[in-house]
């Protein structure tokens, strides 16, 4: 029975739990200027991306919203799958430093074109990890394959960069801390402020730190000793890539850290699995401990956005589902009472309409509830002032 339980692999239930958490609530996700662009380019049948082959099937973007992290999730699954049996490790403790990341949840479930990056970017890791573990003189054809292929990758998938993405090679040099959620609560603050778990999860971050650094002792370790395997040889080549993105990301002026989370997976992953090597039940502590603050924060972050509709930053705003239940009450009242007055309140709005306006126009496509007749409404803006929050009928 002990060499039952031995077996089995208990870090999957992190992986699990917060994979199971990011298809809750689906439309608890911004809706920002970029976004909505991107999506009203789409509704003119212009451009391409993902949202073109959505719009067929449903203008909700809630729906739209939920379908696209299910498959975005199920891609990086099928990808640290592959590269668990590459590698002959054990899945949980890679699949768990991914999904478990507050920033890869966040950006899985985003309609942001950083989001694609990374399921790309493991299945890349994927390809590279095949062949290098077929030839040693892959390393350098597999480096200058994989940066060229993001750019036009990003364009295919998404349909461009996102304007909020740019500002330079910094976010690239520090990308590591995107695989912990050092800095997440501060960035994607709900409108209660942060919590006791927003608090805690810093705790989790040097765990995390430790078994990226304790990773790349461990390759350069045994790359130096001529001992390293596959799974060395493909964390040496993801060094490299990284280390070449971050002056091409500063060159053109990008700073997605998205294409270079992978490798600092594999590093902690490998990290993780040299130490437990030597030290099984303490690594598995520290991990174990590390990963059950980012879920119960994950938990908390969640419900706690979905109760309040939101965030307190900018940079969330109102939530998807709250803006696209005021644009489906705007529009349903228009059509009882075409000269309906608008007065809006919401500064942000103001100064973006296109947020709400291409709601509407995705409103108007879709079967709506019976309004009555009303002669004016009132947008009323959050307590944070970043986003719709009540919709007034007069």
């Amino acid at each position: 029975m002990k060499r039952n339980l031995k077996k089995i692999d208990w870090m999957l239930s992190f992986a699990l739990a917060a994979t199971v958490l990011a298809l809750v609530f689906p439309g608890d996700i911004p809706w920002l200027g970029d976004t909505a662009a991107r999506m009203g380019v789409a509704l003119d049948g212009q451009g391409y991306g993902l949202n073109r082959l959505w719009l067929p099937v449903t203008s909700d973007p809630v729906i739209i919203a939920g379908i696209g992290t299910a498959l975005a999730l199920l891609v990086c699954w099928g990808a640290v799958w592959m590269l668990s049996r590459i590698f002959h490790v054990p899945a949980g403790p890679g699949a768990a430093l991914f999904f478990c990341s507050p920033f890869v949840w966040f950006a899985l479930r985003s309609l942001q074109s950083g989001g694609w990056l990374l399921p790309l970017s493991l299945w890349l890791a994927v390809v590279a990890a095949r062949m290098i573990q077929r030839s040693k003189g892959f390393l350098t054809i597999a480096v200058g394959v994989w940066l060229p292929l993001f750019p036009v990758l990003l364009f295919l998938v998404n349909g461009g960069f996102d304007e909020e993405a740019k500002g330079g090679g910094l976010v690239a040099l520090t990308s590591f801390r995107f695989l912990t959620g050092w800095g997440f609560s501060d960035r994607f603050a709900p409108e209660t402020g942060l919590s006791l778990s927003g608090t805690l999860l810093f705790l989790s971050v040097p765990m995390i730190v430790f078994f990226i650094v304790l990773g790349c002792i461990t390759v350069v370790r045994r790359l130096r000793r001529g001992e390293a395997k596959a799974f060395d040889r493909t964390v040496g080549w993801c060094g490299i890539a990284a280390v070449v993105y971050v002056p091409l990301a500063t060159w053109r002026q990008c700073s997605f850290w998205e294409p270079l989370l992978f490798a600092w997976l594999l590093l902690a992953w490998r990290g993780y699995t040299a130490f437990r090597g030597d030290y099984r039940i303490l690594a598995t502590v520290l991990l174990g401990f590390a990963l059950l603050l980012e879920v119960w924060f994950l938990v908390d972050f969640s419900f706690t956005v979905h109760r309040y509709a939101g965030g307190s930053s900018p940079v969330f705003g109102t939530t998807l589902a709250r803006q696209w239940r005021v644009a489906r009450s705007l529009t349903a009242a228009r059509k009882v009472n075409p000269e309906l007055r608008i007065d809006l309140r919401v500064d942000q709005i103001k100064a973006n309409p296109l947020p709400l306006q291409v709601l509407i126009r995705m409103a108007a496509t879709e079967e709506l509830p019976p309004a009555g007749f009303f002669r004016e409404a009132v947008i009323l803006p959050s307590r944070s002032g970043s986003g719709i929050d009540l919709l007034l009928m007069k």
